[in-house]
């Protein structure tokens, strides 16, 4: 701004000295000065008739000229000068800004690993036994949890990070083993050992009871059970892999098949499509069940794929990423895979676990992008999963208590949820 200034002004200053000589007339009027066609200067009278300079005149005004030139160049200079000293200053200060900006960018980094080391934790109290299972939707305020040891299932409006309140309080006939509430959370589904499924109705109001299944295969309790995104499905398994329509009342089973290597069937991960279910064992072989509805027998249309191999230890908690196109699956072995599933035989690209402590359990959370792990040790570990391909460990915690298989991730109170030993709940704020 201070340079076109200048310019103008020297523009102003030229056009004056060109433009603006004149010549008193005896009678006072004004003249102008201009170049006539011949390249002599001419005086134009203000009323009529040319007059011409003569040589003292133009010698005059010249110097004038070049004394004014003189004087503009000078202040030009001057502004010069003024400007580089300007822009030295204005360097200074912008390096100095720069190093403000740097120390002030550590600042925050420092206080948000220092909360991080120290978590925000707070812990409910209710059931008089280890929580066997929590369930939670994910955008949702409310937590179920259950405990083989009084038999209830429990609903905690945990929205306050203060405080939560038992707002629900279920006995169930038998000692609940564990709880998987529907993607969508609108249906509850609890079942024990003895391969009973009771469904619940939930919302804003106390679980209603809405029907129950029986798994009438032979085996072993029930230790995995999973329900599709629509609520037209669930799958259940023990060596036993069954399908259920639960869309009618009573429910109907549609599929049923035994694990290939006849062994526990301990988690499951169903697909948005319905049709197909991801299915951990105790052998640590992972299957991806197929489930042809048209072929009517429920013997038939129901194929197992080929064995994921890579674990060692039971597949105890299984995970889909948003896209589909990624397994999470967590083991008693150390070991917590992520798997490619978008070519035709899915293969393990990475493994998240680098200790020497075996997992516990794993929870996923769709709306926050967080994949949360505990151990054995107590302990939990967060990853940002946003880049699928490319997960990032971004907290490891000590939870200083006895933690069970039980956990739950809410996006709605940015908390993890895990079950205790002496019955109560933690809640841990992901602040990281």
């Amino acid at each position: 701004r201070i340079m076109l200034k200048a310019i103008a002004t020297l523009l102003v200053v030229v056009l004056v000295v060109n433009v603006s000589v004149a010549q008193k007339r005896a009678d006072g009027a004004a003249a102008a000065v201009f170049v006539n066609q011949e390249g002599q200067l001419v005086l134009q009278p203000a009323t009529d008739g040319k007059v011409l300079i003569d040589g003292s005149d133009v010698i005059q005004v010249h110097n004038q000229q070049v004394e004014n030139l003189a004087h503009t160049e000078s202040t030009i200079s001057d502004m010069r000068t003024d400007i580089d000293a300007i822009e030295s200053t204005l360097s200074s200060q912008e390096t100095e800004l720069a190093d403000m900006q740097a120390r002030a960018s550590l600042v925050p980094q420092h206080l948000i690993s220092l909360l991080c080391s120290f978590p925000m934790t707070q812990q409910y109290i209710q059931h008089t036994g280890p929580v066997t299972g929590l369930a939670m939707a994910d955008n949702s305020s409310v937590l179920y949890s259950s405990s083989t040891s009084d038999s209830l299932i429990l609903g905690w409006n945990v929205t306050s990070n203060t405080a939560a309140s038992s707002v629900y309080s279920v006995a169930h006939a038998t000692p609940p083993s564990s709880l998987v509430l529907s993607p969508n959370g609108s249906l509850l589904a609890v079942f024990d050992t003895s391969r009973v499924v009771n469904l619940y109705s939930v919302g804003d109001q106390s679980p209603q009871f809405k029907t129950s299944v029986t798994m009438a295969q032979d085996g072993p309790g029930l230790q995995a059970v999973a329900i599709t995104p629509d609520n037209t499905r669930m799958f259940a398994g023990t060596t036993w892999f069954v399908a259920f329509d639960i869309s009618v009342t009573p429910p109907v089973r549609l599929k049923f098949g035994r694990h290939p290597a006849a062994t526990q069937i301990t988690s499951l991960v169903a697909r948005n499509s319905s049709r197909h279910v991801f299915s951990g064992a105790a052998d640590g072989k992972i299957f991806l069940w197929t489930i042809d509805e048209t072929q009517t027998l429920p013997t038939q249309g129901l194929s197992a794929g080929t064995a994921m191999t890579g674990h060692t230890g039971a597949v105890h908690s299984l995970a889909l990423s948003n896209n589909e196109q990624y397994l999470f699956s967590a083991a008693q072995d150390t070991h917590v895979y992520m798997w490619d599933l978008g070519g035709s035989t899915p293969t393990i690209v990475k493994d998240l676990w680098q200790t020497p402590s075996n997992t516990r359990s794993m929870a996923f959370s769709l709306l926050l992008s967080r994949l949360v792990v505990t151990d054995e040790d107590n302990g939990v570990r967060v990853w940002d999963v946003a880049p699928s391909t490319s997960p990032t460990l971004i907290n490891t915690l000590a939870i200083g208590h006895n933690i069970t298989a039980s956990l739950a991730i809410s996006s709605s109170t940015s908390s993890v949820f895990a079950g205790l030993t002496n019955g109560g709940i933690l809640q841990v704020l992901l602040l990281c």
